[in-house]
């Protein structure tokens, strides 16, 4: 009859449990291992040195689990919180468990439906690291709705957040604008966008909405008047 042994050490033990090791447990195993330490490894390089406790405290267990963690993890709520999360999970699998794709793929699986709709090309873009599908959807979550609370079933933007280069006709009589946050005002700013209609390629005195109340406001004849002269 086979025999089955204990976990040799504090973090075995508690991976062999069903969970993660504490901060103490790391501690004594590490200081364990600092005393009984080889002539070669002291003797070696400091790279290779940095890298032992490392490869020593995450056992195969334990990086089963933290990679099935980053497999499952999901965005609950701003991408910066889900992004931190995610890349500290794979900063514990060495290099090459994953590859970039596997790992592109399971970051966009975890990202909001919102998010999602707006990084689809770059998640088959072959060109784009997971650095950049990061940064992406940070923008993309920023830029849109900046510090806002999300539901789990939102699957689109708002009615007044539509960009678009050109004015669609049979949407300006129905395009409700609401007022504006600050990540929205410096978009439009910087993406010459009307702060009348949210869309793109023009500004407020040239926007068709404007234009539809009868002589426009002050300011609107004013800069009329001077793109005339």
């Amino acid at each position: 009859m086979s025999t089955v042994t204990s976990p040799e050490t504090p973090v075995a033990a508690a991976a062999a449990g069903g969970g993660f090791p504490t901060q103490s447990m790391r501690e004594e195993e590490a200081l364990n291992r600092a005393n009984h330490l080889d002539s070669d490894t002291l003797e070696g390089s400091c790279q290779n040195f940095a890298k032992q406790p490392k490869n020593d405290l995450l056992g195969p267990i334990l990086v089963f689990k933290l990679a099935t963690k980053l497999l499952e993890l999901r965005q609950t709520s701003s991408v910066a919180k889900y992004a931190s999360e995610f890349t500290g999970y794979s900063s514990y699998l060495s290099d090459g468990f994953f590859s970039d794709t596997v790992l592109k793929n399971s970051f966009y699986r975890g990202l909001k439906v919102y998010v999602r709709c707006l990084v689809f090309s770059e998640v088959f873009d072959p060109d784009c690291s997971l650095h950049q599908l990061i940064t992406k959807s940070l923008l993309v979550d920023y830029a849109i709705f900046d510090d806002r609370s999300f539901d789990d079933n939102f699957c689109g933007m708002s009615s007044r957040t539509q960009w678009s280069s050109e004015p669609v006709a049979m949407e300006i009589d129905t395009i409700s604008v609401g007022r504006l946050s600050k990540a929205e005002r410096d978009f439009l700013r910087n993406n010459n966008g009307c702060f009348r209609c949210t869309k793109l390629g023009h500004k407020r005195y040239d926007c068709p909405l404007e234009n539809k109340h009868i002589g426009g406001s002050a300011t609107h004849r004013r800069r009329a008047n001077q793109k005339k002269n």
